[in-house]
């Protein structure tokens, strides 16, 4: 079979994925099946080993008032400009006792309760309401109810945060023309709330008289406006248009199948279909390592693979996933857990925001985005997490995904679409455009071309092109091409195809803040060594390129090495410049910024390799 590729089809109101990636086997012999069910049993205890750890070092951490404490409180800037997070004491709270009541915890219990108590204190006066606060107290209200109905701080606490919740009202609902994370975070609260029983005499709020129109958005917004924003047929990114940072696609996907789940009977065909198109978009975009946030705001931030997980294992139970769906999406889970326990250290103060931090703050905060704190990114990974226990799979994760197979797929809407590719030893993902948003031209996390590439030696992926790191310019930030005779002008991208052998072809223009400079195309050509960007040259053209390295690199008359990575420029001038200090990604505390410029005498193709060594 060609290029092992997969044919999705739509039938029934479902969507059907057959692969050809031999993720379907035939019924396993007894013997065999026992030593699987002992294996789900190992991977079962691997996963709440994990979500223990996580839990274990907030009692300690805690303060007085229950406000949990937030070791990016030592950082300069935004993080330290406040204590603690806007929101991270209800979603940690309301994880903690999750978390409690299935270790049987005491401890674990008590402190989040107190973060929750924390949370609705009626003196604690927020400038803003936060949908992410308003869901966790509501979830944690409901779960305390159902299992904490002898528990005396629960039953001392239960009439502050009753108080609370009769005052909680719509934030975001009322949107209806795009997709923002916190439409859904907002519609998840609702359900949650609703289900409280709670009644409130006060006006224009969700337990009083805006239930109806309240309850009405929700399910619009998940049965509706969702599966009407996306793709009817195939691979479906669900992130925050339209530069769909792919972050969101974890968390967002983790949050539609929690809507899906509390709506029940009440969630149409079209959901389900959205969660099952979302998996398979995961499936496609996870990168061999398990990275499925390496491009965007929120660059690898613990919650998006504790997200996917859910949200595949979530599919993988449905009874609407055929065995093919469920297989797949049992794999994605199985990777996003993988990538959860190997990529984000567990210290004292927490688990690791972005694997950057794992040895320490100091340099990797540079990765963090201002709004990240440890009780609200931690405590959303550890909600995720509890709630994929909760969904156990009887079975182990038997497959693989595209990624381990020769792969060529372009995926995603908007500025966000990106082609992947796997041929041979070598993984690599293009995205089509930088971001057009004044809010985000200065960040290169959000830059058009090769956003990221790996290579297998040894048995082991390693970096070929690192993550983009993440910046604060002022201006416009592009790692390049640039072209700089009549710009300089960045590149954008307006279409993006890839053959059955892997090329990627990005056609689209040079322009500056003025217009366009010139209609123009970029190929990413697969090598042995690597991965390859080609553009056709006019005679006298000038180009600049950024590079970076994980490792301080050695610069050469036509390129740069740190050892791994080798970047070499075939052109007929080539000038190379290492930037001064470090930059920080998701990925690494420490990058390293090579600035090439290169340039044509005379119309020619001019090419810049990333190899391995």
């Amino acid at each position: 079979m060609r290029g092992a590729r997969p044919a999705l089809i739509v039938g029934a109101g479902a969507l059907v994925i057959v692969l050809a990636f031999g993720l379907l086997r035939g019924p396993a012999p007894a013997g065999d099946r026992r030593a699987n069910r002992a294996a789900d049993a190992a991977e079962a205890s691997r996963w709440v080993s994990l979500a223990r750890a996580m839990a274990a070092p907030w009692p300690a951490v805690q303060e007085p008032s229950g406000r949990l404490g937030d070791y990016t409180d030592e950082l300069p800037g935004a993080f330290g400009l406040h204590a603690g997070t806007r929101y991270g004491d209800a979603v940690g709270g309301y994880a903690l006792i999750d978390a409690g009541v299935r270790e049987r915890d005491p401890r674990l219990v008590q402190t989040g309760i107190r973060a929750i108590s924390f949370a609705t204190d009626p003196e604690r006066r927020p400038s803003r309401p936060s949908v992410f606060e308003q869901f966790a107290v509501a979830a944690a209200y409901n779960l305390a109810r159902r299992e904490l109905t002898g528990d005396p701080g629960f039953a001392r606490e239960r009439r502050r945060w009753e108080t609370w919740l009769r005052r909680v009202r719509i934030v975001e609902l009322q949107h209806v023309d795009r997709y923002y994370n916190h439409w859904l975070v907002d519609a998840v609260g609702v359900l949650e709330l609703q289900r409280t029983g709670l009644r409130s005499s006060v006006p224009g709020t969700v337990p009083g008289g805006d239930a109806a129109r309240a309850r009405r958005l929700a399910r619009e917004l998940v049965n509706v406006r969702i599966p009407a924003l996306l793709p009817q047929r195939g691979a479906a990114v669900l992130s925050d248009a339209p530069d769909n940072p792919l972050a969101y696609h974890g968390l967002s996907l983790g949050l539609y199948a929690r809507a899906v789940h509390l709506l029940g009977r009440a969630a149409e065909p079209a959901a389900r279909r959205v969660l099952q198109q979302g998996v398979w978009a995961a499936a496609l975009m996870i990168a061999p390592n398990g990275s499925l946030a390496y491009f965007g705001r929120s660059q690898e931030e613990v919650w998006a693979p504790a997200g996917a997980a859910y949200a595949a294992a979530y599919t993988a139970r449905s009874p609407d996933s055929t065995p093919a769906v469920a297989a797949v999406a049992r794999t994605v889970a199985f990777r996003s857990l993988e990538r959860l326990e190997r990529a984000y250290p567990i210290g004292r103060g927490g688990v690791a925001i972005v694997p950057a931090i794992g040895d320490s703050l100091r340099p990797g905060w540079r990765a963090l985005d201002g709004y990240a704190g440890a009780p609200s990114m931690g405590g959303l990974a550890l909600m995720l997490l509890n709630w994929t226990l909760e969904l156990r799979p009887r079975e182990r994760s038997p497959g693989r995904l595209p990624a381990d197979f020769p792969l060529a797929k372009t995926v995603s809407q908007g500025r966000g679409r990106l082609a992947v590719v796997r041929r041979g030893a070598t993984w690599f993902a293009v995205k089509i455009s930088r971001s057009g948003s004044d809010r985000y031209r200065g960040d290169l996390r959000y830059d058009a071309g090769l956003t990221y590439a790996l290579r297998r030696v040894g048995g082991r992926w390693r970096e070929l092109v690192p993550q983009r790191p993440r910046t604060e310019l002022a201006g416009r930030a592009s790692a390049g091409p640039i072209l700089v005779n009549g710009g300089p002008g960045d590149f954008f991208g307006h279409a993006i195809e890839v053959t059955d052998s892997g090329i990627v072809e990005v056609t689209g223009e040079f322009r500056n803040a003025v217009g366009s400079l010139r209609k123009a195309g970029l190929t990413y050509r697969p090598l042995r060594c690597g991965v390859a960007l080609e553009l056709d040259a006019l005679a006298g053209d000038e180009y600049r390129l950024a590079v970076f390295f994980s490792r301080r690199p050695r610069l050469e008359p036509a390129g740069a090495t740190d050892g791994r990575q080798r970047v070499s420029v075939a052109a007929d001038r080539t000038a190379l410049a290492l930037a001064a200090g470090t930059l920080a990604s998701g990925e690494r505390a420490r990058l390293w910024r090579v600035d090439m410029s290169f340039g044509a005498q005379a119309a020619r193709r001019l090419s810049v390799r990333f190899c391995g060594g």
